[in-house]
């Protein structure tokens, strides 16, 4: 069972995700956790960088892909 489940809402992040995914790694190497990323449908292509990632690197990393929905409040929440 995971200590934490850190959420991180995006739109257009491909630029920063995984800087701020392998920070929260290194912050949190002794600890259980998950990340949760959910992804409002960016264009830039944020969720297909993230789950590449996840698939190559780390198990911890979930990501969900927004298509119907928009919005840090519904997020959160999903």
């Amino acid at each position: 069972m995971n200590e934490f489940s850190i959420l991180i809402p995006t739109y257009n992040e491909k630029d920063n995700i995984l800087d701020l995914i392998e920070e929260i790694h290194e912050t949190l190497a002794n600890y259980e956790y998950e990340i949760i990323v959910i992804d409002d449908n960016s264009p830039d292509k944020t969720a297909e960088i993230v789950k590449a990632y996840a698939a190559n690197k780390i198990e911890r990393i979930i990501c969900i892909e927004r298509t119907w929905q928009k919005g840090l409040s519904s997020a959160v929440i999903e």
